[in-house]
Parts: structure tokens; C-alpha cells; sequence
């Protein structure tokens, strides 16, 4: 599944709303651990998904194209 904000409604708190309703649906399905991909040169999503907790766990070489880049696999324990 792929969540974003467009660009003319970024910067609003819409994404912090996005994922803590990820999080909290998760948390009622007893889900035990949230993983994502980000673009490494995404210092925003960076940012936010790293206030709720996310860690980096492993790195995707190339895995984006247009423009080649590496992706940064996110996981988050619930438990």
C-alpha cells in the first residue's frame, strides 16, 4: 500500500494523522510490527516516521527507479 500527501496539502499534519491512524488501526489488530520503505533522500518522511518510533533496519540498493535510489526499510515493534 502506498500513502502520500499531495504537494499542495503537505505541511498541514495530514501525514502525522495518516500514520497514527496506520498505528493505531494496527494496535486494535493486534499487528506486532509496522515495516515501510522510504526514498533515503526523503529527509521529511524520514523525520516523521522516526518521531513515532521507526527505526532503520536494512537498506534496498536501487530498489526506486526514475531516479535510481536506494529505499530505507523502516520497522516499528507495536509489542
Amino acid at each position: 500500500m502506498n500513502l502520500a500527501v499531495h504537494p499542495d496539502s503537505r505541511r498541514k499534519g495530514i501525514a502525522m494523522r495518516l500514520v497514527e491512524e496506520a498505528i493505531s488501526i494496527s494496535r486494535k489488530h493486534a499487528v506486532q510490527k509496522i515495516h515501510l520503505e522510504v526514498r533515503r533522500s526523503n529527509d521529511p518522511a524520514r523525520r516523521l516516521y522516526e518521531k513515532f518510533g521507526f527505526k532503520v533496519i536494512a537498506v534496498r540498493s536501487n530498489y526506486y527507479a526514475q531516479p535510481r535510489e536506494d529505499a530505507l526499510l523502516m520497522a516499528l515493534d507495536l509489542v
